[in-house]
């Protein structure tokens, strides 16, 4: 069998084939294989399922790395949001960034949850002091000491509760590179500040600014270190801010306490308003914020609306810092009560601020005339211008006007404090005499701060003082123009009528500017002078026990009520009086005035002269307490040192020297210098009848009458000396003189004085001989030794002394 084309052969079965037509002698079939080809291998069972298997976990791998992918991404992104809300939060301080972060920490990480709840708690925001230190307590220490955030928290917390002594010992000791690092020298720094360590609290803070200088929070604390040495390098820092730091809540507030500070009112208020219309100002800065709008308000003379902005910042969140300011604004408004208060809630032990503690405990005291306190607590105050100036109180006080003078001027020097220290040292000049040289000193602050209704007042007794009745009025209603319903202006304009005599004017203006503020003690004390000067005595007490209410030891209603009971000579009640000025530890002039009066009133005599004595001693030149210590001697029967005091008085009268004229005629009739008394008699009587009689207090004109009638009786003329003495009895029916010039009259007549003598014992100013007299005649009896009790006490030397101290021995 040949072929042709063995490439032409091959069929689908690899055999061989013609395709031409078929042989007739040879049939050709194609081989057939017996066993058939095979295209795929056949897998075992075991294989397949094992494929299946690595197919299904290669599938899971790659869907569990995507999870795991997606996973992580999500971790990350809330690593990095939750890192973001803690440090907005730490830098911030805001209570929304707080709350924010507490939200994305959930319930992980309790160190840090009770670090943020305490933040704040110390902000005085919820969930409050409670619950951070529920959280704190729980918390347990790990290895050899807490952790970070442990001890950051418990920092907080005892800040919070106004323990700095237990904040020190909780702070971070030396901070790791950490991402909290910042937050914890932060933490250390506040409470180094509260325990009063500037060094190490100036220290930290700076380092924290230095780990976070876009931190607002941290800045404001360095500001606030910083201005306890330096106000100007404070505030010098503020302004180098980027703005949205500058603008934040934390640093308004360090700008309103750096700006009060130093006395720059605008600013102040400036930040404080932008404080208080912040959308996130927590209510720790809002109580700042208040304390310090309600110090501007009290400066500014509106006491009412201070008091107001005080009373809604307490009870505040914040620490001693906090207290020491708010009771300087309840200070200004003249409210020491509420100083003290805000005082005692302070923390015990370590202070953040020593000086300015004792300052206030020394403003708290001066207040309320308690001057030996003050002074202790002026030894630990430090020497800078509020502790100067309260110093100069102290020694104004104290009747030390040299000194108080001295101090006032050395403040002046100091621009920020000029007007206060010129109005304080005005005052003064005023009170002791010197009005002429306090008024320049007024036009310099008035020029300063026109229509203050602090200073107008001020400006306006000296104006007064200095015989410039006018210029007084125009300064008082020009103030009234500016501040209509400014409870301080209006009682000026009182003052200002009061101080001029016209007390009518003055009460009604004291009755409408109480409409305004019927809290006032200082208003209601005014009301009872004025009320007093015009013989209203009802509403005059009334006004005055309304004050002490208010403010139990208020000086002005208590020396006013004093004068109201020397007025009304309820000498039981002035000694109740004089009790409560004793334990006020008041003193002044005027005071020392109305002290004179009450134990002239009340027939002291020689038992007060010595007092009497210290008292001159102390105003030499004052003309009322010659007039005082000459009745004294009167009573005591030392005629003839009566009679020179009395003179003394009148030289020294700046105004009407006629009543201690007649005290010297009075005391020469006494003295038997007949012809002395009569001449001074009758030259008093032309006087007064060329000049009217009626210029001068009946009681006055009394006396000269009385002094008259002792003449005559030493000229043995008993019908006029009776007739004398009815007349002075019609002007003056309390008048002892007249009682026992008729007791005279009715032993020349041989008759018993004993009426006339026990009505001089009941009269105003008993004088000691009607007790001596009334003892010699009713001997060892129980009422005659009374008497005789009592001449040894009013007139221990007086001429019946050895009779009556006979008399005495046998009543033991």
């Amino acid at each position: 069998m040949a072929v042709d084309d063995p490439g032409q052969q091959s069929g689908k079965n690899g055999a061989f084939h013609d395709e031409g037509p078929p042989s007739d002698m040879f049939r050709v079939r194609a081989d057939v294989p017996s066993i058939p080809v095979v295209s795929e291998i056949p897998e075992h069972p075991a294989i397949i399922r094992r494929r299946k298997i690595i197919r299904v976990a290669s599938i899971a791998t790659a869907i569990a790395t995507a999870i795991g992918l997606v996973a992580l991404t999500v971790f990350l992104i809330q690593r990095s949001r939750l890192h973001a809300a803690l440090d907005e939060a730490a830098w911030t301080g805001r209570t929304a960034a707080i709350e924010r972060a507490l939200s994305l920490l959930g319930d992980s990480n309790p160190p840090l949850q009770a670090r943020l709840i305490s933040t704040l708690a110390l902000a005085g925001e919820p969930p409050g002091l409670d619950r951070a230190a529920e959280l704190v307590g729980s918390l347990e220490d790990t290895g050899d000491s807490p952790d970070l955030e442990t001890r950051m928290a418990r920092t907080y917390l005892a800040l919070a509760r106004n323990d700095p002594q237990a904040a020190w010992k909780s702070v971070p000791g030396e901070v790791p590179s950490a991402s909290n690092a910042s937050e914890a020298v932060f933490a250390r720094a506040s409470a180094a500040l509260a325990r009063g360590d500037l060094s190490q609290a100036e220290l930290d803070a700076r380092t924290a600014v230095s780990l976070a200088p876009e931190s607002p929070r941290y800045s404001a604390l360095l500001a606030i270190v910083v201005a306890r040495k330096n106000l100007a390098d404070a505030i010098k820092a503020l302004k180098a801010l980027p703005e949205h730091a500058a603008n934040a809540p934390s640093v308004s507030l360090a700008k309103a306490r750096i700006f009060v500070a130093g006395r720059n009112a605008s600013s102040a208020k400036t930040a404080i308003d932008a404080l208080l219309s912040a959308n996130d100002v927590t209510a720790r800065e809002r109580s700042w914020a208040l304390a310090l709008r309600g110090r501007l308000r009290a400066e500014a003379g509106d006491f009412s609306a201070a008091r107001a902005d005080a009373r809604k910042a307490a009870p505040p969140p914040g620490d001693e810092a906090f207290r020491l300011a708010l009771a300087e604004t309840w200070l200004i408004a003249e409210d020491a009560d509420g100083a003290e208060r805000e005082l005692k809630q302070a923390p015990i032990g370590i202070s953040t601020n020593g000086p300015l503690r004792a300052q206030v405990a020394a403003w708290i005291a001066l207040s309320r005339g308690k001057l030996d306190q003050a002074k202790n607590r002026l030894r630990q105050a430090g020497d800078g211008p509020k502790a100067q100036l309260l110093r100069a109180r102290l020694h104004g006080a104290r009747g030390n006007v040299e000194r108080a003078e001295q101090i006032y001027r050395s403040i002046a020097k100091n621009k920020a404090y000029l007007t206060v220290a010129h109005a304080g040292l005005a005052a003064l000049l005023v009170e002791n005499g010197r009005a002429e040289d306090a008024v320049p000193l007024m036009e310099k602050v008035l020029k300063i701060a026109p229509n203050h209704p602090e200073f107008v007042p001020i400006a306006v007794r000296a104006q007064i003082r200095a015989g410039h009745p006018e210029q007084a009025m125009k300064l008082a209603h020009s103030a009234v123009r500016t501040h209509p319903r400014n409870v301080r202006v209006l009682a000026g304009l009182a003052r200002a009528q009061a101080l001029l005599g016209r007390h009518r004017a003055a009460l009604e203006s004291a009755r409408k500017a109480l409409k305004s503020d019927d809290r006032d003690p200082d208003l209601h004390a005014l009301r009872g002078e004025a009320a007093r000067k015009t013989g209203a005595f009802d509403e005059s007490d009334a006004a005055f026990q309304r004050a002490l209410k208010l403010k139990p030891q208020h000086a002005e209603a208590l020396m006013g009520r004093l004068a109201l009971m020397n007025d009304t000579n309820n000498v039981a009640e002035g000694a109740v009086v004089l009790k409560q000025i004793q334990h006020a530890e008041l003193n002044s002039r005027q005071l020392d005035v109305e002290r004179a009066r009450h134990w002239v009133l009340a027939g002291e005599g020689f038992g007060a002269m010595r007092r009497m004595q210290a008292v001159l001693r102390r105003q030499p030149k004052e003309a009322a307490l010659r007039l005082a210590m000459a009745e004294l001697q009167l009573q005591a029967e030392l005629f003839g040192a009566a009679e020179r005091m009395f003179a003394r008085a009148a030289l020294l009268s700046s105004e009407d020297p006629r009543e201690a004229r007649i005290g010297s005629a009075l005391a020469l009739a006494r003295a038997k210098k007949t012809h002395d008394a009569s001449v001074l008699v009758n030259s008093l009587e032309q006087e007064l009848s060329a000049a009217g009689r009626s210029k001068l207090p009946g009681r006055v004109r009394a006396r000269l009458l009385v002094a008259a009638g002792r003449v005559e009786l030493q000229r043995s003329n008993t019908t006029p000396a009776a007739g004398f003495a009815r007349r002075a009895l019609k002007l003056d029916a309390e008048n002892s003189e007249a009682q026992l010039l008729l007791a005279d009259i009715a032993e020349a007549k041989n008759r018993d004085p004993s009426s006339y003598l026990r009505k001089s014992l009941a009269a105003r100013a008993p004088r000691g001989e009607g007790a001596g007299r009334l003892a010699l005649r009713m001997g060892p009896t129980t009422e005659g030794c009374e008497h005789a009790k009592r001449y040894r006490s009013v007139a221990r030397t007086g001429s019946r002394a050895r009779w009556v101290n006979s008399l005495y021995r046998r009543c033991r």
